[in-house]
């Protein structure tokens, strides 16, 4: 509605400019008579102003009031409520890149339509852009002061960023608006879980349980609790019936990771993580270069992550050699802070104290990887402590990791005979089953670089796969052919710079085949 404000703050000329029924437009256009405001004033003096007010009545939470300037924005309300329909449908297929853009066109076209920060600060938290997320939902939560979301997602992203405590403080102020609602007591229980404050925890996880059954993450924290407090069996007992109910490969993996760490239940934790890899290795049969997808990208990284589980698992049981076998496959393929202190620890067990050494080092390196978002600082700790311990007091930590630095891309990239003296460079997907190269295909860049993959398919590549698995695995790499060089370096990208490009790509070219 439009209306006018008058200099004594009371309000006349009441416009209604759009309404669903004539029922709802007798309504508000009566409760608008009794609005009073603070007047504007123009020159130190009262002032009539004309403003424009959307009252928007949300099936969750109170009804949402937006004042803004008459003809603040010239869209069609029908097109903005449209973008903001079609960037949280973005959203939830998990196509972030897209979600931010539509959100950003819909800010665009107007600054204060509320909510869809919503949907842009969970895009920018999935793509860890986590300050302009941040930024995005304290935004929000100024525009809407009571959401019934806002503080639960800027919470999230907060425990995305590795700022704890800042989460906390964002769950427990969800908790003070919507008590009844089960998501801000989970997320507040899951993190005091992982923070070992199973005290606070469990209450959290009980009142998120007594509101909503069954779910999966927050009943698999209430079994971790329930071992660090004793309560073993209940404890176990509660991480499987989590993990069966939820059937997902994630869900039997963290599971399995937990019992290691907790070191209980070791036999339990080998099932349950063999379980987690053969459930992503279905998605991995009969792989064809032709027809790869982000989802299969996707699940060799995951895999990756499940390889370190049971490689840990094999390491608490005291079977070394497995250990390092599914660690250090895990590792190369993508290197992280955790993934290297587990194989440190393996190399400091085995008595190979150098190769200890050279895997904490390169481990610390890992956590700069990647630029789109910070690594758990426990990791980054637990890596450079092992470290320190192991050379002893006076040596030179900060030079030995910056050594790390050319080893690590070492462990990723060779050199690649370049007859042709070709000058640029590509990008090529690779199949290998076992430690076998079997397929090679270009998929981007200088098309005179197409020999290079029957050359790439017969070079002794960086690919590491555990010495018991048969699965098949994509890989990505790039070739790169300067002029200076009588050779090419080829380097693999690490697998989840893969499946996120992958993702990319698709989206781009979804993009296009609607034009």
């Amino acid at each position: 509605m439009n209306l006018i404000v008058g200099s004594d703050g009371s309000v006349r000329d009441i416009e209604v400019v759009k309404s669903p029924n004539e029922e709802l437009t007798k309504e508000i256009t009566a409760s608008a008579k009794n609005w009073n405001f603070a007047p504007a004033t123009f020159q130190g003096r009262n002032a009539a102003v004309k403003i424009r007010v959307l009252l928007q009545f949300p099936a969750v939470g109170e009804p949402i009031v937006m004042i803004r300037p008459w003809r603040s924005s010239w869209a069609d309300p029908a097109e903005l409520q449209k973008l903001f329909v079609e960037a949280n449908q973005a959203l939830g297929r998990r196509d972030y890149q897209h979600a931010v853009a539509l959100s950003r066109q819909l800010l665009a076209l107007e600054p204060l339509y509320q909510r869809i920060r919503l949907a842009l600060g969970a895009s920018l938290v999935e793509l860890r852009q986590y300050d302009e997320a941040e930024a995005v939902l304290q935004e929000e939560i100024k525009l809407e002061p009571k959401s019934p979301f806002a503080y639960n997602t800027l919470g999230w992203a907060y425990q995305r960023h590795y700022k704890y405590d800042e989460a906390i403080t964002e769950f427990k102020k969800q908790i003070e608006i919507t008590p009844e609602a089960f998501d801000p007591h989970a997320n507040l229980g899951v993190l005091l879980c992982s923070r070992k404050r199973c005290g606070e925890a469990v209450p959290e996880l009980e009142k998120s349980l007594a509101l909503s059954p069954g779910q999966s993450r927050t009943l698999l924290s209430e079994g971790e609790c329930d071992i660090d407090l004793g309560n073993t069996d209940k404890g176990i007992s509660e991480m499987e019936q989590a993990a069966s109910k939820a059937a997902a490969s994630g869900s039997w993996d963290e599971a399995a990771y937990r019992l290691a760490e907790d070191d209980v239940e070791l036999d339990k934790a080998l099932k349950w993580s063999q379980m987690a890899i053969t459930i992503d290795s279905a998605y991995l049969q009969n792989l064809s270069l032709d027809h790869a997808t982000p989802t299969q990208m996707s699940k060799v990284n995951t895999l990756t992550n499940y390889w370190d589980t049971l490689g840990w698992v094999y390491f608490r049981m005291g079977s070394n050699d497995r250990a390092l076998s599914y660690v250090d496959a895990a590792w190369r393929m993508h290197p992280t802070p955790t993934k290297g202190d587990h194989l440190g620890e393996i190399y400091e067990k085995l008595g190979r104290r150098e190769d200890a050494i050279h895997a904490y080092a390169m481990a610390v390196v890992s956590a700069g990887l990647s630029k789109r978002g910070a690594s758990s600082p426990e990791d980054l700790a637990e890596a450079r402590n092992r470290l320190t311990k192991l050379l002893g007091q006076g040596a030179d930590v900060a030079a030995l990791i910056e050594r790390g630095r050319p080893d690590l891309d070492a462990l990723r990239s060779v050199t690649v005979e370049n007859p042709a003296k070709r000058v640029g460079s590509a990008d090529f997907i690779i199949k290998v089953v076992g430690n076998t190269t079997m397929d090679v295909r270009q998929i981007a860049g200088d098309a005179t670089f197409a020999p290079f993959s029957e050359v790439l398919r017969k070079s002794p590549l960086p690919l590491h796969i555990p010495a018991e698995s048969e699965v098949e695995i994509l890989r990505r790499g790039t070739l790169s052919c300067i002029e200076e060089a009588t050779d090419c370096r080829f380097t693999l990208l690490g697998t989840e710079d893969a499946a996120e490009i992958a993702t990319r790509e698709a989206d781009t070219a979804k993009a296009i085949s609607k034009f």
